[in-house]
């Protein structure tokens, strides 16, 4: 063992010693910027794999941003209606939806609410369908919805392939026969 000891010593007296020329002192400064950058390559990589980190959940947070955002703005139009919400909802500048609900039935989804006439007109045979984004439809009438009045109404959706129930629908106002004072 000790023979392997002098050798490492003999080695690393060799080292130093070629420290002293100036090919030597450059080959330890090459040696040094070596270190130095393997240093700074596994650091960069390390934060480099954090900022991924990072920004894939900062985006995460933007897209459910985004969404709640697109949802709102297209409850925002008339007559888009969100189905989890029992209160007051615009279907246009006359009527309003409230206490809406929807669920699944075996002949598909039975959309029920009340329609609210803030018009000054009375309405007969009022007209309206129930629209879901996936293309299905049903009408429904209400008889008689005075000024100032609500009135309730069940409609049954079509079933689809799948059979869950939608978040919106559009309800829209066809047309009525009017009475006014």
């Amino acid at each position: 063992m000790s023979k392997g000891k002098s050798k490492l010593g003999d080695f690393w007296g060799e080292i130093v010693s070629d420290l002293k020329t100036p090919f030597g002192l450059l080959v330890a400064v090459f040696f040094v910027l070596v270190l130095i950058t393997l240093a700074l390559s596994v650091f960069l990589t390390v934060e480099v794999s954090s900022l991924r980190t990072h920004t894939t959940e900062a985006l995460g947070e933007v897209e459910g941003a985004i969404q709640e955002f697109s949802q709102t703005l297209e409850l925002s139009k008339p007559g888009n209606i969100d189905l989890s919400i029992s209160g007051a909802q615009p279907l246009n500048p006359d009527f309003l939806v409230v206490d809406i609900g929807a669920q699944p039935k075996e002949g598909g989804v039975m959309v029920s609410g009340g329609v609210i006439n803030s018009s000054a007109l009375d309405h007969y045979q009022v007209h309206f369908k129930v629209v879901f984004d996936d293309g299905r439809e049903a009408d429904f009438v209400i008889g008689a919805l005075r000024s100032g009045h609500s009135s309730k109404f069940e409609v049954m959706v079509p079933p689809a392939g799948n059979k869950s129930v939608p978040d919106m629908a559009k309800i829209k106002y066809i047309g009525s026969e009017v009475s006014y004072h």
